[in-house]
């Protein structure tokens, strides 16, 4: 259980350690802006009252949608393909479901072109 605790913290580190650079470099390069170029002239954004709203939005969401995508995915496949077990949630993922994951790859990409295409 620690093992897949420590990748956790290890992945929102790594997440953390990609978003906070870019955070910063924007709000330095709009902060400029905003002082030559206002589209609202008045307070400055970092004066706003929402100001912490975007800030949990902007890091909050990154970090924690793929981990609540990723186990609404297995729920939903669980659930509605009546999966039980881990081996059962890999094999699924791994080999697909269906008539459709039995056929090659290159058809199935074929199919799915085609599917878009009209």
């Amino acid at each position: 259980m620690s093992e897949e605790f420590f990748a956790l913290i290890h992945s929102i580190g790594l997440t953390l350690l990609k978003l906070v650079p870019v955070t910063i470099a924007l709000g330095v390069v709009f902060g400029v802006l905003s002082l030559f170029w206002a589209c609202n002239p008045g307070r400055p954004w970092w004066r706003n009252r929402q100001l912490a709203t975007d800030i949990c939005y902007w890091i909050v969401i990154p970090l924690f949608a793929r981990y609540l995508r990723i186990g609404l995915l297995v729920i939903g496949a669980s659930l509605l393909f009546g999966i039980a077990g881990p081996q059962g949630l890999v094999e699924f993922y791994d080999n697909g479901h269906g008539p459709l994951a039995q056929l090659p790859l290159a058809l199935q990409v074929m199919l799915f072109l085609a599917a878009r295409i009209s």
